[in-house]
């Protein structure tokens, strides 16, 4: 880099031969759900390129977390811990760990219910789940009517059941619309493939064996419009010629 004249000034050169920096303290990380500041707020960065390599740090992940008494240590691989290193305490078991006793292991719901959305942060009564006795009041606790499929918006190549409005989704919540999804079997019906000319006429779903065949015939329809106009230029060709042999010869 250079200044632009043959002696730098700091009031015209300054865009050209530095960098902006700011305090780490203004700075924020980016995925703040991966990375926490470090504890130097004063510290300055070059804004926009080094801030969060200078000001930031990785948030230890849950799996190097020691729960409390009577928890059980959270299977999502993904979660973290909120500061650069676990520590004991509510904060990182709220994040990383669930009660032995969570809702997430009540597998009794009754008929048109499910588990609730954050079972895991729900506590069943007494200290297990299985409990007979309190069988009532878990259900009560956990579990929650299964969404409608009112709302459900079925994805491309399926349509909405007759029944659709009486139909229930698999949990408390639809899922998010696709293919893939159970909700898609309880609240849809697959399209049938229906041939054009079957559509026309309002006959019934073409198998795929007359989908195929009806392929064919537009295929051949249309290798005879080509071959029939193919001929017509070959007539006009010869007719001009015709004109221009006989203006030769009467000349």
């Amino acid at each position: 880099m250079h200044c632009d004249g043959l002696q730098c000034n700091p009031n015209l050169d300054t865009p050209n031969c530095c960098d902006r920096t700011m305090q780490c303290g203004s700075h924020a990380c980016s995925f703040p759900d991966v990375y926490v500041h470090k504890n130097e707020v004063t510290k300055f960065c070059i804004q926009d390129q080094t801030c969060d390599t200078d000001c930031c740090e990785e948030r230890e992940k849950c799996s190097e977390h020691t729960c409390g008494n009577g928890m059980t240590l959270t299977a999502n691989s993904s979660r973290r811990c909120t500061g650069a290193q676990c520590t004991a305490g509510d904060a990182d078991d709220r994040t990383c760990c669930f009660h032995a006793n969570s809702c997430q292991f009540f597998g009794d719901c009754a008929d048109g219910t499910a588990l609730i959305k954050g079972a895991d942060h729900k506590h069943c009564h007494g200290q297990h789940c299985g409990e007979a006795a309190d069988q009532d009041l878990n259900r009560a606790e956990c579990c929650g009517p299964r969404a409608s499929c009112d709302n459900y918006q079925c994805p491309y190549g399926y349509k909405d059941k007759g029944t659709k409005s009486s139909e229930l989704c698999e949990v408390t919540e639809c899922e998010a619309s696709s293919q893939a999804s159970k909700d898609t079997l309880n609240c849809c019906d697959q399209n049938p493939v229906v041939s054009s000319a079957d559509a026309a006429q309002g006959n019934a779903p073409a198998t795929t064996d007359t989908v195929s065949n009806n392929n064919l015939d537009i295929e051949n329809n249309a290798r005879h419009m080509i071959s029939s106009d193919f001929s017509v230029v070959l007539l006009i060709i010869a007719s001009i010629f015709m004109q221009m042999r006989m203006a030769v010869t009467s000349s």
